[in-house]
C-alpha cells in the first residue's frame, strides 16, 4: 500500500467521509509495514479499508483505530507534537470532531516521518572505526 498524503488542516466546516477513514487506516498499515522493516513484527488490531457510502464507523471502530495508532507509537516512540489518542469512545457520550480528524492524521504523519528518517539513517548509526591510528 502506498502512503496517502494526510489531511491535517481540517476545519469545523469540513465533512468527514468514508474515504477519509480509509486514508487513516491505509496509512496505519503503511506505518506498521515501515516500522516492521525497522524492528520486526508489530501487533495491531484489524485494519479495515474499502469502505463505501453504506459503511458507518461506530465507537468501537474509532477505539480500534486509535488503539492501533497508539500501539504503533508504543512499539516505537511518541514523536514531538504527538497528541494522545482517545481510546474511550462511547455511543451517545463522545462526538467526533474536526480536532479528532486532525489528531488521527497528524499522529500517523509524525510517526511515518520519524520512522522513515530513522530507516534512511540506519546505515550511519553505530558505525565506528578502530585501529586507524598509530599509538
Amino acid at each position: 500500500m502506498p502512503w496517502i498524503q494526510p489531511k491535517t488542516d481540517w476545519t469545523s466546516e469540513d465533512d468527514y467521509n468514508f474515504p477519509d477513514m480509509d486514508r487513516v487506516e491505509n496509512n496505519t498499515q503503511v506505518v506498521k509495514e515501515t516500522l516492521e522493516e525497522l524492528q520486526g513484527p508489530v501487533e495491531l488490531g484489524d485494519i479495515v479499508t474499502g469502505r463505501n457510502m453504506l459503511d458507518i464507523d461506530f465507537d468501537d471502530d474509532l477505539n480500534r483505530i486509535e488503539g492501533n495508532i497508539a500501539a504503533l507509537a508504543a512499539a516505537f516512540y511518541e514523536p514531538v507534537g504527538w497528541q494522545t489518542p482517545k481510546t474511550d469512545w462511547q455511543g451517545g457520550v463522545s462526538r467526533f470532531s474536526y480536532l479528532d480528524a486532525i489528531r488521527l492524521e497528524l499522529n500517523l504523519k509524525l510517526l511515518y516521518e520519524l520512522i522513515t528518517i530513522t530507516l534512511e539513517n540506519l546505515n550511519y548509526c553505530g558505525e565506528f572505526y578502530c585501529g586507524e591510528e598509530v599509538v
